[in-house]
């Protein structure tokens, strides 16, 4: 599918569920991955989100919005460049920047006439390097308003 898309250099963003198969096929086709780092993946994890955030991030860009539904949410993105000998498997080389979104979304719920505070920090890797602020625009709304940066795609990756 991504082939016959006729695309080139594009930044493709995946979900943790999809499997090597479609990491390879993407980087194969010459495009590059932005696909989310999660607990699952426990060395992995606690190497990048230990070892390179102690080191001064390479980038930042900071945001805020006041939303929909009475929702202001601020957001850090930082970026570091990741040394070749990342991870913990040999497909993990491939990757060159590890990229940090810090959120702190108030909601202000209208029938306790108070606000609800939720903060979170993601992480993702990338083939491609980029700064802060296009990882910011990538990662905001990847799926259904894709950035020139980013093409988004549902692959079935169910056959890995």
């Amino acid at each position: 599918m991504i082939e016959e898309l006729g695309l080139s250099e594009q930044l493709f963003t995946l979900d943790a569920l999809h499997g090597q198969k479609t990491v390879e096929l993407v980087m194969a086709t010459g495009h590059h991955l932005l696909v989310p780092v999660k607990t699952h993946q426990p060395t992995l994890f606690q190497h990048l989100t230990e070892t390179d955030p102690a080191q001064p991030p390479q980038d930042r860009y900071h945001t805020h919005e006041i939303g929909r539904h009475h929702r202001i949410e601020q957001c850090l993105t930082r970026t570091w460049s990741l040394p070749p000998d990342i991870g913990t498997e040999d497909g993990h080389a491939r990757f060159c920047t590890l990229v940090e979104i810090q959120r702190h979304t108030d909601v202000f719920d209208t029938r306790k006439k108070d606000g609800v505070l939720r903060q979170e920090i993601d992480y993702s890797l990338s083939t491609a390097t980029l700064s802060a602020a296009d990882a910011a625009h990538t990662v905001r709304a990847p799926h259904w308003a894709p950035r020139k940066t980013s093409v988004s795609c549902w692959i079935d990756d169910a056959t890995t």
